[in-house]
């Protein structure tokens, strides 16, 4: 597999992440934008497995260009940013979904798909 344009990552420092922005519709105000509200709407659209499988090429894509790589060294997170709730007063209360799966179910994944 090549990744010639893999899209939707930046690096900061030493340390790469995947950032992916959602429109989604979770209600009129901020606080509908919760980590609960997103965590649902990240379950009910599968967003779960998008990231695992953005991941996973992310990751195999960093083993090929960086001499050094290691996963926990080299890889920052997952933010999905639910653009809707987003607010610079709010800081990332809201509308900022966080995660950083851990080596071992990265290194599953990447040897089972």
């Amino acid at each position: 597999m090549v990744f010639l344009n893999l899209k939707s990552y930046i690096q900061h420092k030493d340390k790469w992440y995947i950032v992916d922005y959602k429109s989604n519709y979770l209600g009129d105000t901020y606080d509908q934008y919760s980590q609960t509200a997103m965590f649902d709407a990240m379950s009910d659209h599968h967003y779960f497995l998008q990231y695992h499988i953005y991941l996973v090429a992310l990751h195999r894509n960093l083993g090929l260009r960086l001499k050094d790589y290691d996963y926990d060294t080299h890889f920052g997170g997952v933010f999905y940013l639910f653009i809707r709730g987003m607010h610079p007063d709010f800081a990332s209360h809201y509308g900022v979904f966080y995660d950083r799966p851990t080596k071992s179910v990265i290194n599953y994944l990447s040897d089972n798909l």
